[in-house]
């Protein structure tokens, strides 16, 4: 999924003219940050329950589900 976004995005910064381009982590990095993002999405969820603050119950879910994506993508580049 990264790299069809980094594709897309490649495409369109030639397009513009624009010399920038896309980062693409690692199996690694993806690892960690989906890492990262259970626990915060964890403590959101949290926080969400235990206080009238309901917006924070939805971005942890929203973190969480990130979190899956990350680690279903950096198992899949473990694959390849």
């Amino acid at each position: 999924m990264i790299d069809e976004v980094n594709d897309a995005c490649k495409k369109l910064n030639k397009g513009l003219g624009v010399p920038v381009s896309p980062p693409n982590p690692g199996e690694k990095a993806l690892g960690r940050a989906s890492a990262v993002n259970v626990v915060l999405g964890i403590g959101l969820v949290a926080v969400g329950a235990l206080t009238s603050l309901k917006w924070c119950a939805v971005l942890g879910i929203a973190a969480i589900g990130s979190s899956a994506v990350m680690a279903w993508e950096s198992k899949r580049r473990r694959d390849d």
